[in-house]
């Protein structure tokens, strides 16, 4: 039987980009083999049509589930309870900003089942901002010599196995959620695939990721990370 498929979908203020995130994500489940599939979309407070827009494609396909948090909430927030809501056996993170193209979808979900977790890397990061580049290499860096570990990337569109995600103690809401829970997973023995994927830079709206506020919460979740690694039961 195929392994069967929740996509969350996290977004803010992205009227431009979120109609052509989700139909990218559609049409890479379509050329994966069609895996059941329902994608949870979280409007995060925006103040834009963004809660509009999910709530008419939810209406138009069954299996887009519009999720509407009145609030902003953070990333990580929207990526915990789409877990929670997730019927699924395995969990999808693509973010609402309609970066990760349906080519990297479709490369994520070639892998799908394959391992408890798929982790993600960017074959080419250049369109990036330079400064944005420079805090990811050197996170990547910093986190590998703290935890023992060798990976290429910590938060791209990870593919995990739900149940294990849902074992995680450590619920953080900051910006670097995800390396928590694939830190905290690897240490554990999860089995994992790392796959390159290309990126699309977002064309329209500003990226919400290197903000200060996001520095200090992700110095805050490394220590919470290794005191869990190091020094939990």
């Amino acid at each position: 039987m195929a392994e069967t498929l929740s996509v969350v979908v996290p977004a803010l203020n992205e009227q431009e980009n979120i109609e052509a995130t989700v139909r990218a994500i559609l049409a890479a489940a379509k050329a994966s083999g069609d895996p059941p599939l329902e994608i949870l979309v979280f409007d995060d407070g925006s103040t834009d049509k963004t809660g509009a827009i999910i709530d008419r494609l939810g209406a138009a396909d069954a299996r887009i589930r519009p999720v509407h948090n009145g609030t902003n909430k953070g990333m990580g927030f929207n990526y915990f309870k789409g877990v929670e809501l997730a019927t699924r056996e395995f969990v999808l993170m693509v973010p609402g900003d309609n970066e990760i193209p349906e080519a990297a979808i479709r490369a994520i979900l070639g892998d799908l089942g394959k391992a408890d977790l798929v982790i993600p890397y960017m074959l080419d990061s250049s369109e990036r901002p330079l400064a944005r580049r420079v805090v990811s290499r050197a996170f990547v860096v910093f986190m590998n010599v703290l935890f023992g570990l060798r990976l290429r990337y910590y938060n791209g569109p990870c593919l995990l196995r739900t149940a294990l995600v849902r074992d995680v103690r450590l619920r953080t809401h900051g910006f670097a959620y995800m390396a928590a829970i694939l830190t905290i997973l690897l240490k554990k023995g999860a089995t994992f695939r790392e796959v390159g994927i290309p990126l699309q830079y977002r064309r329209k709206g500003s990226s919400k990721a290197v903000r200060l506020k996001n520095v200090f919460s992700v110095i805050a979740t490394i220590w919470k990370v290794w005191i869990e690694v190091y020094l939990g039961s």
